[in-house]
């Protein structure tokens, strides 16, 4: 896992100057520092949940994961239309890195579909 830092204060900020300082700096091995917005991921109970759920509509309708993954992610998210040497195509937002508003939504969706087709 890559070390990171959430910056919430002057004294974290200094901590992660501090590490910036402490680095060997080297042409043949050089470092990358990313610094971007924080962003609370979906959590573990979400995760467990949402697969929970859907693998009770997979066991009623026959249909894999990922098929009932994808459509779920389409209903809760919809798709981006990108264009790739001349055709279109629907992109479908990952899971992986939605943050726990995203997350919870999709959630939503599932347990809905669910209630749709009298699944408990």
């Amino acid at each position: 896992m890559t070390p990171s830092l959430i910056l919430r204060d002057e004294a974290i900020r200094q901590r992660a100057i501090d590490r910036i300082k402490a680095l060997k700096l080297d042409t043949e091995e050089p470092w990358a520092v990313y610094i971007a917005p924080y962003k609370r991921l979906r959590t573990l109970e979400q995760n467990a949940a949402y697969w929970a759920v859907v693998g009770r509509i997979c066991a009623a309708t026959g249909h894999s994961k990922n098929v009932i993954h994808t459509y779920l992610r389409k209903a809760a998210w919809g798709v981006e239309i990108s264009e790739v040497k001349g055709k279109l195509i629907e992109v479908v937002k990952s899971s992986a890195k939605a943050d726990r508003g995203d997350f919870s939504d999709l959630l939503d969706h599932a347990n809905e579909l669910a209630a749709e087709m009298g699944i408990d």
